[in-house]
């Protein structure tokens, strides 16, 4: 028997948290009666299966009233057996930043939640802020013993703090349908190996190709069966406003000094720097919003 679902049932059937003048968090209680399985772990687990056919599954949505902004997110489903035929179960919505084990092929809330942390990354940089060379100037004395008289320009280099932004998403993913690119059935670590210490290649999260790297692509299974290949992923990104490819730039042999001109020098077709291709590109969107989602900030 599949089991009747009462939802908002009992008096302290809703809680609501609020905080800035925004419902964060609601609780609502579900009793769920009828149920005939033959022990209580199984009465459980046929009152969450009630719960998805009536339409509060773990993707599930809801707009409390009055409520200004998106709406939240079914993430626990917690069950307490009254009688061998009746279940409890416990509804914790919560808002969809926090929902930490969202689709990531398809977020409840058609926006894919993320966090984000903000510092300051200490850089050398040979150029000011507009991406002007650096120069210095100097006119040796008379009396010196090596450069009587002479000017030298030469190029800087300074230690600077950079803004840096570290974003995390993580979420559950189903790979039976895709293919890696071999063409054989994806694995997790296909997945994961397919961002982890790649570049962005198009614009992402308000940021120019190549200012994004992917420093972790954790996983582990939930769910593997004949045709369902289920895993958890946690990805963590770090921006760098200058790209994370790497420069080298000539220093003179003897003074190990940048030259002055090292924007413009070179020797025939090679310049007296290099952007270095070390790591490799990958289309971020195809992994994320590439499945009919928007991250935030990309409407």
């Amino acid at each position: 028997m599949a089991g009747t679902v009462h939802i908002d049932w009992g008096l302290d059937g809703h809680t609501l948290v609020n905080q800035g003048g925004f419902i964060v968090g609601h609780t609502r209680k579900a009793l769920v009666t009828g149920l005939t399985p033959a022990t209580a772990l199984e009465v459980q687990v046929e009152a969450l299966n009630a719960l998805t056919n009536a339409g509060y599954s773990s993707q599930s949505t809801l707009t409390p009233a009055g409520q200004i902004g998106d709406p939240l997110v079914l993430c626990e489903r917690n069950c307490r057996t009254l009688d061998v035929d009746k279940v409890e179960v416990e509804l914790v919505y919560k808002h969809f930043s926090d929902n930490e084990w969202q689709d990531l092929a398809l977020p409840p809330a058609g926006v894919l939640g993320y966090t984000v942390d903000t510092s300051l990354a200490d850089k050398k940089s040979q150029v000011d802020a507009a991406g002007t060379a650096l120069q210095v100037a100097y006119t040796y004395p008379a009396t010196d013993a090596t450069y009587p008289n002479a000017e030298h320009t030469i190029g800087g280099e300074i230690d600077v703090r950079m803004p840096a932004k570290t974003v995390r998403i993580s979420g559950v993913r189903d790979l039976a349908n895709l293919k890696n690119s071999t063409g054989g059935l994806m694995q997790a670590y296909d997945f994961a190996d397919g961002l982890l210490n790649h570049i962005n290649s198009a614009v992402w999260l308000g940021g120019a190709e190549k200012t994004w790297l992917c420093t972790l692509a954790n996983y582990r299974a939930m769910k593997i069966e004949a045709v369902t290949y289920t895993y958890r992923f946690d990805f963590t990104f770090e921006y760098n406003r200058d790209g994370w490819q790497p420069r080298v730039v000539f220093k003179h042999e003897v003074t190990d000094k940048i030259p002055s001109d090292w924007k413009t020098n070179g020797v025939g077709a090679v310049a007296s720097y290099q952007d270095v291709t070390w790591y490799a590109s990958q289309d971020f969107n195809t992994y994320f919003s590439n499945y009919g989602v928007k991250l935030p900030g990309e409407f």
